[in-house]
């Protein structure tokens, strides 16, 4: 028995030695894939900066001789555009990821870097991917569009201008308080946020919290959800339809088709009362099994002895009460009564005491 059981536990040792192997290869694999991007994002960026100095430095040094650089109405309009791969930030590892994001769609917040610093707008999108959010209409940058875009639609522009992604720490969320002096509301950046306890869904399955500006009640209050607009379809069945009584029940029938009762309800519900031949036959076939079992199970004396009592027991019936009990139950309740009452008397002086 100790050698099964040492088996038993080296075997589950062993299990876990190789999953842990193959979690340690999948962060690691993780971890390649985002620093290989990291790579080549950061292979465009020196790319594009070397290229640009380099083109600044010959136009400092030539001077009036300075080469035009694009010559056409296309390569004009694309001299100094990114590329798209340069406007998709790698994605970070998962323990650089923001854990709780208290900024999200359709907050104002206040730009902090880059050539809008300072300026107020709406986030468009989050990405927690990479830590970004993107701001409505601010850090707008040129960007090339792709040439197999050009052979599917030949009025495309060369160049479309997008909101480039900002880092989330480069933001800050923008609150409107009261001015405790004018009575006013005044647009307040708030510099940091504190979080309220965490609630979490188990039926929507999501993490809900409040948002207040750090050292004061101030709640900071989430933007609301703008419902879809429903339209109507095809399909969809009309009002007049809807209040019309096209089926009265009645009790020579079913209201709904038997095949459809398996569908609404549990088909192996221990309240249903109502079951197909197939399963009945069947449950009534592990019951004879298990019966069978048990009458073939060797049993020892003791659990012989058990069974034969519980039987002439249960031939006994229930018991009954007879004139006889009855009599000797009320003598003995007249019997005890004295002592109980002197007891009763005794225990209320303690307490009045």
């Amino acid at each position: 028995m100790d050698k099964l059981l040492a088996r038993a536990r080296n075997a589950q040792i062993q299990a876990k030695r190789r999953l842990d192997r193959q979690l340690a290869l999948e962060k690691k694999r993780k971890i390649n894939e985002i620093r290989q991007e990291h790579i080549m994002y950061q292979q465009l960026v020196t790319r594009d900066r070397k290229a640009s100095r380099k083109e600044e430095i010959e136009d400092h040094r030539l001077g009036p001789l300075k080469p035009i650089r694009a010559v056409g109405q296309k390569e004009i309009s694309m001299y100094g555009a990114f590329d798209q791969m340069r406007i998709i930030p790698p994605a970070v590892p998962d323990e650089h990821k923001i854990k709780h994001w208290n900024i999200t769609v359709k907050d104002r917040v206040v730009v902090l870097r880059g050539p809008d610093r300072h300026k107020i707008g709406v986030v468009k999108s989050v990405d927690k991917d990479n830590n970004t959010v993107v701001v409505q209409g601010l850090n707008m940058v040129a960007v090339k569009t792709p040439e197999f875009y050009f052979n599917l639609h030949s009025d495309v522009p060369a160049v479309q201008y997008r909101e480039l992604p900002m880092h989330y720490d480069d933001v800050r969320l923008v609150v409107p308080t009261v001015d405790p002096v004018t009575k006013e509301l005044r647009d307040t950046v708030v510099a940091n946020v504190a979080m309220s306890k965490i609630f979490h869904d188990k039926i929507l399955k999501e993490k809900r919290w409040i948002r207040y500006i750090k050292g004061t009640s101030i709640e900071i209050p989430w933007p609301k959800k703008e419902e879809p607009e429903q339209f109507d379809q095809d399909c969809d069945t009309r009002i007049m339809h809807v209040e019309n009584d096209t089926f009265v029940p009645t009790l020579l029938e079913a209201p709904i088709p038997l095949e459809i009762v398996d569908e609404i309800r549990n088909k192996f519900s221990r309240f249903r009362t109502r079951h197909e031949p197939e399963y009945v036959a069947k449950v009534e076939a592990a019951l004879g099994y298990k019966e069978r079992l048990a009458r073939e199970a060797i049993k020892t004396p003791l659990q012989l002895l058990n069974k034969k009592l519980r039987e002439e027991k249960k031939a006994q019936g229930k018991p009954e009460l007879t004139s006889e009990i009855l009599e000797q139950l009320g003598r003995a309740m007249a019997k005890n009564k004295p002592a109980l009452l002197e007891r009763v008397q005794a225990q209320e002086q303690v307490a009045t005491a």
